[in-house]
């Protein structure tokens, strides 16, 4: 059982302030907030122990203090002067100690050289699971929700649980719930322009239960049109069976189909001087596109966000769908190149799923009507997950070979 804290190993590579901070979210909302004069940024912002108030005015003012009660309320010892030495000498935080008192520092260090705190499960849990550090109390009306609103209306919480019935959608017209998940290749939506996953995987599966698929007759590997209520258009994506999915539910991962995040043109004033990795991602003032980045189809496109009021938490896993076959007929057959610039080497093309289809067709390029279900393997062929496995007949023409120019970067 352990509560883990991680702390950047290297300096910021981004640009700084004149303050000397480094370029990155935290610093922008900070800089917001306080030309905004909120209350709890700035010279007197965080109440200690003390009564004192302390600054907020860099992301290290909030991180260190957040590391330093989670060890004062573990009770971790302070680190011995070796760990302290160590931290101070290869953890980049460590420039900003003195914020802390010296005992406290101590006893980040401790976790910082740990990266966390870890306790053993007997220490947390009785014999029968029960966690021995619960709520003490049990309310059965709460003074301080009743008190509280969601600030979107003059109305108030009530004091005591409620059961507010959910609808999630004309449920005959709509027969599945779509749920997002993240993809073993990727983190968030960011890793989008990783283009090593991308020639594992470029365009998002949207997973379907095999009873679910024999029912509205649909196979591994047909490109399906997703419609919902919030986009009667839909979208369309390639389908694979699996039983990891329950009967009733799709599943479409939220990595891919961006319109922004480089996938589009974007202007920005002094572009080459704002933009890490300058001329080579910008042309003058404007960013250079990646179609890469828009293939595929984001689930945000069928979704109408739902808000949990008193959580204040999006939900996601109400939104209904109908999936079938893409009775429009479009031309799917995308540009490989343009949507892989940059790339260089054998890109080995393998086949994935069964299913009939046109395929894949370059403009300039003597190589089309593959078969559907075929997608970019990528030179690394052993970093292939078990589910994207190659023909085992390589070497009977199931595989073929496309160079492309240019250079291939991670």
């Amino acid at each position: 059982c352990f509560t883990a804290v991680r702390t950047p190993v290297v300096e910021a590579l981004t640009g700084r302030t004149r303050d000397g901070r480094p370029f990155c979210l935290e610093t922008f909302l900070i800089d917001l907030a306080e030309y905004l004069g909120l209350p709890g940024f700035g010279e007197k912002a965080i109440p200690g122990a003390d009564g004192r108030l302390h600054p907020l005015h860099r992301a290290e003012d909030f991180y260190l203090r957040g590391i330093a009660n989670l060890a004062e309320n573990a009770g971790v010892p302070e680190a011995p002067e070796d760990e302290r030495r160590y931290v101070e000498a290869n953890y980049p935080v460590a420039r900003y100690r003195k914020i802390l008192e010296p005992g406290e520092w101590a006893r980040c260090c401790t976790v910082l050289a740990r990266g966390g705190v870890f306790r053993p499960e007997e220490e947390l849990f009785d014999a029968r699971g029960n966690f021995r550090r619960g709520v003490p109390q049990l309310f059965f009306w709460n003074e301080r929700l009743a008190a509280a609103g969601d600030g979107l209306s003059p109305a108030r919480f009530h004091g005591t649980l409620r059961y507010r019935l959910r609808r999630s959608g004309a449920e005959g017209d709509f027969p599945f719930f779509l749920i997002t998940h993240k993809l073993a290749l990727h983190t968030q939506s960011r890793t989008i322009c990783y283009r090593k996953a991308l020639a594992l995987l470029p365009e998002p599966p949207l997973l379907v239960n095999p009873r679910d698929a024999a029912r509205v007759e649909i196979s591994d590997g047909e490109r399906v049109r997703i419609v919902s209520e919030a986009n009667p258009e839909g979208v369309v994506v390639r389908v694979r069976l699996s039983e990891r999915v329950r009967p009733g539910c799709v599943v479409l991962p939220h990595h891919y189909g961006h319109w922004q995040h480089g996938a589009s043109e974007l202007k920005v004033p002094g572009a080459e001087r704002v933009f890490l990795g300058g001329r080579e991602v910008v042309r003058g003032n404007r960013v250079i596109t990646d179609p890469a980045r828009a293939r595929g189809a984001s689930p945000n496109l069928l979704s109408v966000v739902r808000v949990d009021s008193l959580g204040g938490i999006p939900d996601f896993s109400l939104t209904r769908v109908r999936v079938g076959k893409d009775l429009k007929g479009e031309d799917h057959a995308e540009d490989l190149v343009e949507s892989f610039p940059g790339m260089d080497g054998d890109l080995v093309f393998g086949r994935g799923s069964p299913g009939g289809g046109s395929g894949f067709r370059s403009p300039g390029l003597a190589v089309q009507d593959y078969p559907a279900g075929w997608c970019p393997a990528g030179p690394a062929l052993a970093s292939l997950p078990p589910e994207q496995s190659l023909p085992e007949d390589m070497g009977s023409g199931s595989l073929r070979q496309l160079r492309l120019p240019g250079s291939f970067y991670g």
